[in-house]
C-alpha cells in the first residue's frame, strides 16, 4: 500500500512537471535555436547594476621584546582601515547560435570607484608645535618616504638625526571610473534535463575577458586591468520536482597583454617595469534553484538561489590593493582563499521581462599585501628591472615594505555585494 502510494505520488510530480513549461537553473541555462518545437531563435539583452563593498583592517608587522621568550618577536599591529566601493553598469546580451550553444557579450561600465582611509584605534593625526603634521601610523610615515614631495606636506623628524620626510595629506583617497574590460564567450548545454529528463543539465562555458579600458595604475583614475582573462567552467545541474541543486567549477588563467606599466621610484630604487601578472583564479559554487511560482499560460515564474561560492586566488604581482593605492606604487599580494554566500531571486513575466535581484556577503581571508622576494638585478641592466625570460619572481621589493617585520596584511575582510537586473526575453 506504501509503495503504490509513493508511485502515484511520483506519476502526479511527473504529470504536473510535464503541464506546466520549466527551464534550467538560471547558472546552467543556455539561449538555443534552430530546434522545430521550441522557439527558433532565443537571445535576452539586459542592464545589469553591481554593487560591491569591502572593508579590511591593514595591520602591520612591528617588533617587540617579549619577557615571555627573552627576546624580540613579529606581531601585527592595527594601522588603518580601508574601504573599497565600487559601483558599475553591465549590459550582457546572450544570442541562440544553434542549438544548444549561445554566444554571450558583456560591457563594463565603472561608474564610481573609490578607495578611503581610516585611523585604527589608537593611531592618530597631529601637529608638531611648528604647525607640520605627525603621526604614529608606520604605514603612513613609511608613505612619506615612499611618495614625491608634491603628495605630502613636509613634517618634523620624529627622530633628532633622521632626515624630513613627507607625510601624505589625509584623506588620501582613491576614485576611479571609465569603460573597463569587456567579456565574450560560449555557453553550451551538450546535455539537457528539459530535453530529457533522465539526464542532468551540463553546461560547458569559455569566456574571454579582452583588455580594453584603459590602463589602471596607482595615481591615475583608469579602470583597465591590461591582461588577457581565460575563463573554463563546468556546471551540473538537475531539477527534482520545484528544487534544482547544482555544482559549477570554473578556472580563469591570465595572460598579460603588451602593456607593461611604470613602477614609480621607491626609495633609493629606481624605476621598474613590469607586466601586471594578476593570479589565477579557482572556484566553486554548491547551491540550489528553488522554484517558487510558475504558470504554464502566462509563462510568469519566480525563483529563489541559494548558493555557497569558494575561491583561491593566486600570488599577484603588481595588483592594485589597500596599500599599492595609497602608496601610488605597485606591490606583490600574497595568494588568499574567499568564502560567501549569495541568495538571488529571478523574476521571468509574460515570458519576455526578466529581472533579476541578488546579494552577496563574503569574506577574504587573512593575507599579506606587500608579499615581494627580494629578486635580482639583471648583469649590466638598469637596477631592478625584470628579465621576462629569466626565472626571477619578482623585482617589486622594498625593505620597508617586504621584508618580515615590516609587511602589511589585510585582516577582517568583510564583502558585501548586491546586483539588480532587468532585460527583455526573445
Amino acid at each position: 500500500m506504501k509503495l503504490r502510494m509513493i508511485w502515484t505520488g511520483a506519476v502526479l510530480g511527473l504529470a504536473l512537471a510535464a503541464a506546466v513549461p520549466v527551464r534550467a537553473a538560471q547558472i546552467t541555462e543556455v539561449a538555443d535555436s534552430f530546434y522545430e518545437d521550441d522557439d527558433i531563435f532565443d537571445a535576452s539583452l539586459r542592464v545589469r547594476y553591481e554593487f560591491l563593498n569591502e572593508r579590511v583592517q591593514l595591520n602591520r608587522e612591528v617588533v617587540q621584546y617579549s619577557d615571555r621568550l627573552k627576546t624580540s618577536e613579529y606581531i601585527l599591529a592595527r594601522d588603518l582601515n580601508a574601504s573599497t566601493t565600487w559601483n558599475s553598469v553591465w549590459i550582457d546580451a546572450e544570442f541562440g547560435v544553434y542549438k544548444d550553444l549561445s554566444l554571450n557579450v558583456r560591457l563594463p561600465i565603472t561608474t564610481g570607484y573609490s578607495r578611503s582611509y581610516s585611523l585604527a584605534q589608537d593611531i592618530f593625526i597631529a601637529e608638531t608645535e611648528d604647525g607640520l603634521p605627525y603621526t604614529n601610523s608606520s604605514l603612513i610615515n613609511d608613505m612619506g618616504d615612499l611618495q614625491s614631495p608634491t603628495q605630502g606636506d613636509l613634517r618634523e623628524s620624529p627622530q633628532p638625526g633622521d632626515p624630513p620626510r613627507y607625510l601624505p595629506r589625509p584623506p588620501f583617497d582613491q576614485s576611479r571610473r571609465g569603460f573597463g574590460d569587456m567579456e565574450v564567450g560560449l555557453r553550451w548545454n551538450p546535455l539537457n534535463h528539459d530535453r530529457n529528463p533522465y539526464h542532468s543539465t551540463l553546461l560547458l562555458a569559455f569566456d574571454y575577458r579582452i583588455p580594453t579600458g584603459s590602463l589602471a595604475q596607482p595615481g591615475n583614475q583608469n579602470i583597465g586591468m591590461g591582461v588577457h582573462f581565460l575563463t573554463w567552467t563546468l556546471a551540473f545541474s538537475k531539477r527534482y520536482a520545484f528544487a534544482e541543486p547544482y555544482i559549477s567549477l570554473h578556472y580563469t588563467h591570465p595572460v598579460p597583454s603588451k602593456n607593461r606599466v611604470e613602477i614609480p621610484g621607491r626609495g633609493a630604487s629606481a624605476d621598474i617595469e613590469a607586466v601586471w601578472r594578476p593570479g589565477m583564479v579557482t572556484g566553486l559554487a554548491v547551491g540550489v534553484e528553488n522554484t517558487l511560482y510558475k504558470s504554464g499560460e502566462d509563462g510568469n515564474l519566480v525563483t529563489l538561489d541559494a548558493r555557497f561560492i569558494g575561491r583561491w586566488t593566486g600570488q599577484s604581482e603588481s595588483s592594485i590593493n589597500p596599500v599599492s593605492d595609497a602608496l601610488f606604487t605597485r606591490t606583490v599580494e600574497e595568494q588568499y582563499l574567499t568564502a560567501g554566500g549569495m541568495l538571488g531571486l529571478r523574476a521571468e513575466l509574460a515570458r519576455y521581462i526578466g529581472v533579476n535581484i541578488s546579494g552577496t556577503l563574503a569574506h577574504n581571508l587573512n593575507h599579506f599585501l606587500t608579499f615581494s622576494d627580494f629578486g635580482e638585478n639583471l648583469p649590466g641592466g638598469k637596477n631592478d628591472r625584470i628579465d621576462m625570460n629569466s626565472t626571477e619572481r619578482s623585482g617589486f621589493f622594498h625593505d620597508k615594505l617586504d621584508q618580515v617585520g615590516r609587511r602589511v596584511r589585510a585582516d577582517g575582510s568583510l564583502i558585501i555585494g548586491v546586483s539588480a537586473s532587468i532585460g527583455v526575453l526573445f
